[in-house]
């Protein structure tokens, strides 16, 4: 323990009672010497405990400064990790906020080009439909037409077949007819009823 104490403090008490006691040793005083290094003794035991007292003293205020710092520190760095977790969840729930925001965005703005697009399939196939419509109706009205034609022009044809025929009974029946210009006659209303039919 006496590694702790200061040097100086050691070599001035020696030094003062090393003179004591030489004095006292040459005045032939042996008792007083003995008696001189137990006060040595005890002085320097206490001044040993007072010195060791005090360190200890000091390295329990050192300790206890060390300790309460390291609670600070560990207190500012759970404050600090707090902080810094509370600003990630609030940025977290930023970043979601946005995303929701931007998706349904998204969603509405494909809602509005679907709706668009089916307005105008919709239109396209209305259109498309009108002029099919027309295109039959035209087709009927110009079938119609040409049936009504046919027809006319058919039943024009079968007036002027019924009339040659009527005339030709007529003609045989007055016998004012060759068999030849029969002959020809009916080869050429069989060539008329031919071409009619095609």
């Amino acid at each position: 323990m006496t590694c702790n104490l200061q040097p100086p403090v050691l070599l001035q008490i020696n030094r003062f009672h090393k003179r004591e006691l030489i004095e006292t040793i040459t005045d032939g005083n042996a008792q007083a010497a003995t008696s001189q290094v137990t006060a040595v003794r005890k002085e320097l035991s206490e001044s040993i405990e007072f010195k060791t007292d005090a360190q200890n003293a000091q390295l329990r205020a050192i300790h206890q400064e060390m300790t309460e710092r390291l609670d600070k520190q560990s207190a500012d760095l759970t404050t600090h990790l707090r902080t810094v977790e509370r600003e990630l969840s609030t940025r977290l729930d930023t970043q979601q906020a946005e995303q929701m925001s931007q998706l349904r965005d998204l969603e509405r703005e494909m809602q509005q080009r679907l709706q668009t697009l089916n307005a105008d399939f919709l239109a396209q196939m209305r259109q498309l439909r009108k002029e099919l419509s027309d295109r039959l109706t035209e087709i009927d009205e110009a079938h119609t037409i040409q049936n009504r034609t046919l027809r006319k022009e058919t039943k024009q044809r079968d007036d002027e077949l019924r009339q040659e025929l009527a005339m030709l009974a007529t003609l045989l029946d007055n016998k004012k007819v060759s068999r030849q210009d029969l002959g020809r006659m009916l080869a050429e209303l069989g060539q008329r009823l031919r071409q009619d039919g095609d």
